[in-house]
């Protein structure tokens, strides 16, 4: 046996036999089943050993040190990976990307994606030195006509990176040029806050779960509305979140959700915590009139303002969702109002406003949120959308007729 394969069989021995290849596998096929991507791979980099899937069906493996440095592909892994500047790349390419890049890039235009990466998505030519070079400087780039390359810490947020610039790639291309950018130093600071501090715990830990445990992808646990209901409002708080995330309403660890306990508290879903590591111990109670948090082993949500601000001022919110839904987030990205349909109206009023853009987790944001609703629904600038229900099956369709009322105002806007 050559040292290398000796090597490979002590990995897998410490971490679980192909662990790692089946839940790349498994982030695979979920995105390609959702967004149908093409030049799509994943690698990901464990203890020297470079694990690898083309097609979602099977994956390889090698040590690095054996992987070809022909073609750039092969340089980008073999570099990045070299350099421990990334546990999981993924490459892909979709025309939402295809668009945006005829366009010049992704700008930072909303939160996720500004928080994420921190600046502007670059295209850079096929060209090995010039996009080595600019790997060096930022976690992702878009090699013209040929595929977007994205590093990450995890396989989870390998995903999220793919499905945040897929989002904003037909966000900007929606826009037709017309969105607000955030400030370039803010843009930094968000970057900064997030990756340093926000999100690094949380992605620590995925990975080293994604080393030895399978991912859950929860889009094909199917959970309906009436699935959500339940005596134990912690439970709801759990799974209404997980339906948030299950119907594409939100990426990631981003959005939220809080249930009404009684006239002064809430439960609420904690931070930086991805939709499928949630447990119901991992549902934190506040109290909504002072913002205080009253149990709860983990952190609540980073926008519990908006939550508790809502829950105290809206008598009849029964649950708080705050979500980044596609069609939605071009209103957010143009700090656009909508015109609301007669048939939208009685859920959402005659229109739909947009706050002032805030930096997240700050009172500003939460002020601008809430002063901003008019009924029961409202965008946030360059951010999301928070909504809230009398009933858990008011607030999924308060959620659901706004993205539809958005997606139909863009394409009239389009006919016209």
């Amino acid at each position: 046996m050559t040292k290398s394969r000796f090597i490979i069989k002590s990995v897998k021995w410490l971490i679980g036999e192909d662990m790692i290849k089946q839940n790349l596998c498994a982030k695979y096929n979920e995105l390609q089943k959702e967004l149908h991507f093409t030049n799509f791979a994943m690698y990901a980099c464990c203890d020297g050993i470079v694990y690898y899937t083309h097609d979602g069906k099977s994956a390889g493996e090698k040590p690095i040190g054996e992987l070809q440095t022909s073609g750039l592909k092969n340089k980008i892994v073999v570099k990045q990976f070299g350099k421990a500047r990334a546990n999981v790349i993924v490459f892909f390419y979709s025309q939402n990307i295809e668009k945006c890049a005829k366009l010049g890039g992704i700008p930072t235009v909303l939160d996720d994606y500004t928080e994420m990466f921190g600046k502007k998505l670059k295209v850079v030519k096929k060209d090995d030195k010039k996009v080595l070079r600019a790997l060096s400087k930022a976690k992702n780039v878009i090699v013209d006509g040929s595929y977007c390359v994205a590093l990450a810490r995890s396989i989870d947020e390998a995903g999220t990176m793919a499905r945040i610039i897929d989002k904003n790639a037909f966000v900007i291309g929606k826009c037709e040029g017309e969105y607000v950018k955030i400030n370039r130093i803010v843009a930094r600071g968000m970057n900064i806050g997030y990756t340093r501090y926000y999100s690094k715990g949380n992605q620590d830990r995925v990975w080293e779960r994604e080393k030895t445990q399978p991912i859950n992808t929860l889009k094909d646990d199917n959970i309906e509305v009436d699935d959500i209901k339940n005596s134990d409002r912690r439970i709801e708080a759990l799974t209404t979140a997980k339906k948030v995330y299950q119907d594409n309403f939100t990426q990631g660890t981003w959005g939220n959700v809080s249930v009404r306990i009684d006239d002064k508290t809430l439960y609420c879903t904690p931070k930086a915590i991805g939709y499928g590591l949630l447990t119901p111990d991992d549902i934190v109670t506040m109290d909504f009139r002072t913002m205080e948090q009253v149990e709860g082993s983990t952190r609540a949500t980073s926008e519990k303002g908006i939550h508790c601000r809502i829950m105290n001022e809206k008598k009849d919110a029964y649950v708080v969702v705050h979500a980044h839904p596609t069609y939605s987030s071009v209103f957010c990205a143009q700090n656009r109002v909508l015109e609301v349909s007669s048939e939208g109206r009685a859920l959402l009023g005659d229109k739909v406003y947009c706050s002032k853009h805030a930096i997240p987790m700050t009172k500003r944001l939460s002020n601008n949120t809430v002063n901003a609703m008019n009924k029961k629904a409202v965008f946030m600038g360059n951010h999301g959308v928070a909504v809230y229900g009398e009933s858990i099956d008011d607030v999924f369709n308060v959620l659901n007729t706004l993205e539809k009322e958005a997606k139909m105002a863009l394409s009239h806007k389009k006919r016209q």
